[in-house]
């Protein structure tokens, strides 16, 4: 079913027993929910400044038995799945409502409506490390461990609430100003002290490739199984570290052996190689049986003598980046100024080539109506360029380079003259096209 069919439209609102959110657009859609962009108005004294803060909502659907008649989910089960796993989800939102940890996405509220449930949560600003790594190909040494530890830090507090992820993935962690947050808890389940799980249900088959032999047929309740979150997060440092585009099933782990070839092309260090190995240990006797014994590797690592020039070289590889292109905000600002000398430089030669540049009266109108409509667009772009597609943001920073040099070409093409507002227009509009291709989207 085509998700643009069955997702809430942008502009709806979605009412909680405290709250109205106004859905913005859709983040993405699984098996069991769709995820929104919406945004709260705040009230109280804020109100007056017009703040509007940015949440995420997770709706409960079912892909395969869930369609949607106007704002309502409608049900074609008749087995009771549907009111299962709806519970799941509701208890899901409500186990995450009690954990406070930086690197864990936080929970706001949960709430029943429109046949269905929905959990508010913090708007994350960023990508996910999958995202990430299909950009740069890989995630050099030094980076994916930081990235590791975050991740360890929030499994270990979330262990010691008797709480297990069962998901880790690239795909499940969010990347904001090199900070990573752990999301999607979908299959996560909750432990008594005693070790026993909260409820009969069997845990959750997990992401093949990221998921332990022994996952599938989990039945033992002799205490928490850290080894499973421990299998995943090693899974995810190889995907980090040599960027791969398949991972390999446990059971070709457990057949074929560990793959360290695959490290060693990439140049990661032996240390760092062997730490993923015991991660993924086919045999979970021989994995890290806890987080804090994994996170205490990868901190001894990080802060020895041979890290230094592990650093050293993967900032090297960083440098080249994997298609040679430059990146971050470097490359963002040299863009902007390019655009911005080439802009006047096509005008001044406009200028030189030109017959007739007298300043006119209709053209200094033309010239104030059109900065006017610049500066608008310029300050809209500005106050919403954390919602806007990043394609959209790319397509306006272009089609306004576009239109500047357009604009300094397009009279002199045709008759050979350039009038003063022309030449003026071009060399004031420049700095909006230059300032859209500084706007940093990481």
């Amino acid at each position: 079913m085509d998700s643009t069919n069955i997702s809430l439209l942008s502009g709806t609102t979605l009412h909680s027993p405290t709250t109205a959110y106004k859905i913005v657009r859709t983040l993405g859609q699984g098996t069991f929910g769709i995820t929104y962009l919406a945004e709260v108005n705040v009230d109280g004294a804020l109100s007056a400044l017009g703040a509007t803060v940015y949440v995420t909502v997770k709706e409960f659907f079912m892909s395969k038995i869930n369609g949607r008649k106007g704002t309502a989910v409608t049900n074609s089960d008749d087995g009771g799945y549907f009111e299962y796993y709806k519970k799941r989800f509701i208890k899901e939102a409500q186990n995450l409502k009690t954990l406070n940890h930086p690197n864990i996405v936080k929970v706001a509220e949960t709430f029943e409506s429109n046949g269905t449930a929905y959990y508010v949560m913090e708007y994350i600003d960023g990508e996910t490390l999958s995202s990430v790594i299909n950009r740069k190909g890989r995630i050099h040494e030094q980076q994916a461990i930081n990235l590791t530890l975050q991740v360890t830090n929030a499994l270990a507090y979330m262990h010691n609430k008797k709480m297990l992820h069962l998901d880790i993935k690239p795909s499940n962690i969010m990347i904001s100003n090199g900070k990573a947050v752990l999301i999607d808890f979908g299959l996560s389940k909750q432990y008594t002290e005693s070790g026993e799980p909260e409820s009969s249900t069997s845990i959750g088959l997990g992401t093949p490739g990221y998921a332990p032999l022994e996952q599938a047929n989990y039945h033992e309740h002799n205490g928490l199984p850290a080894t499973l979150d421990i299998y995943a997060l090693g899974a995810t440092m190889m995907k980090m570290l040599t960027g791969i585009s398949e991972m390999p099933p446990a059971s070709e782990i457990l057949n074929d052996g560990f793959p360290t070839s695959l490290f060693h092309k990439s140049g990661v260090s032996a240390l760092l190689t062997d730490i993923v190995e015991k991660a993924m240990a086919p045999l979970k006797k021989n994995r890290y049986q806890t987080v804090e014994e994994l996170c205490s590797d990868l901190a001894k690592l990080s802060h020895s003598t041979e890290n230094t020039q592990i650093e050293q070289k993967s900032k090297n590889v960083e440098q080249k980046d994997i298609n040679n292109k430059p990146n971050g905000i470097k490359y963002k600002y040299f863009t902007g100024m390019a655009c911005l000398i080439g802009e006047w430089l096509f005008s001044f030669i406009m200028l030189c080539f030109s017959r007739d540049c007298d300043p006119d009266d209709d053209g200094f109108k033309l010239l104030t109506a059109f900065l006017i409509a610049a500066i608008f667009v310029f300050v809209w772009i500005m106050k919403r360029r954390h919602i806007l597609p990043t394609d959209l943001l790319k397509k306006m920073r272009w089609g306004v380079t576009a239109l500047v040099v357009g604009n300094a070409l397009l009279l002199p093409m045709w008759n050979g003259s350039l009038t003063f507002s022309y030449f003026a227009l071009s060399i004031l509009f420049a700095p909006v096209s230059a300032l859209l291709m500084m706007i940093r989207k990481d």
